[in-house]
């Protein structure tokens, strides 16, 4: 699929009899006499088609190694949101810049904003969310956000803040995201690449801990943050996952 979408572009890697170097060179410019690319040196190619595995390089947005700039962080966790809530119930925005009216809150940037209607008592729901690459999730990007969502009315609104990233997240972020929760209120939702790649967003998680593999509300993705993030609750070993829909009455403890 993601070779008829031309994400992946297809291609040999040769080594240079002059250099040693290896290089790539895609379907399209594959020939029997090649130039290397870093010295230039013309050689003869079909000695080493023999026995010589299919690579692949990604392209387009995909192919650019900063990620777009936090591009690509962002877009499979607003597509993992809009899995649960679909975007005719509500709409989504990406890099807002949010300044203080007259909110106690500071001039701060979002990568994300989600609005959709709760389907039990319709409240307005919010999802604002931060995402990284491999950069870590610093305290101003925690400080701001909280200060965002507790601009929000709580008599019609409930508000999530959503902390993504493409690698682990370490001690001292889960430490600094876990103040985003109230005693009675669970608000924090935290996803890396384990929840952002397959098609269900605990498909995975929940091999391993004790929570079910899809979320039907932010609700159930805040209870599982705390479940998975905080207190660390692992599956038996001889304990089968809880597959189906999750549950929407459940609420985080």
């Amino acid at each position: 699929m993601l070779l008829e979408k031309g994400v992946f572009r297809a291609g040999l890697k040769f080594d240079c009899p002059s250099c040693q170097l290896e290089f790539w060179r895609s379907l399209d410019d594959v020939r029997s006499r090649l130039e290397c690319e870093y010295c230039g040196h013309a050689f003869n190619a079909s000695p080493q088609l023999r026995d010589k595995a299919w690579a692949f390089r990604r392209s387009g947005l995909f192919g650019n190694d900063d990620h777009q700039k936090g591009a690509i962080p962002v877009l499979l966790t607003l597509q993992q949101l809009m899995n649960i809530h679909r975007e005719d119930h509500g709409f989504s925005t990406t890099a807002m810049s949010l300044a203080p009216k007259r909110a106690a809150i500071r001039a701060c940037e979002t990568d994300f904003v989600v609005v959709t209607e709760s389907g039990r008592d319709h409240r307005i729901q919010i999802a604002i969310g931060e995402c990284k690459t491999r950069n870590p999730i610093a305290t101003a990007d925690v400080t701001n956000l909280m200060a965002v969502a507790d601009a929000f009315p709580t008599d019609r609104y409930d508000v999530f803040l959503v902390f993504a990233r493409l690698t682990p997240f370490c001690a001292e972020e889960i430490d600094l995201i876990k103040k985003v929760n109230g005693r009675y209120h669970s608000r924090a939702i935290m996803l890396t690449e384990r929840e952002l790649e397959p098609q269900f967003v605990y498909e995975r998680t929940a091999q391993e801990f004790d929570i079910q593999q899809i979320a039907a509300s932010f609700e159930d993705m805040a209870a599982a943050t705390v479940r998975v993030f905080f207190e660390e609750r692992r599956r038996a070993p001889d304990a089968e996952p809880v597959g189906g829909e999750a549950n929407e009455g459940s609420q985080a403890s």
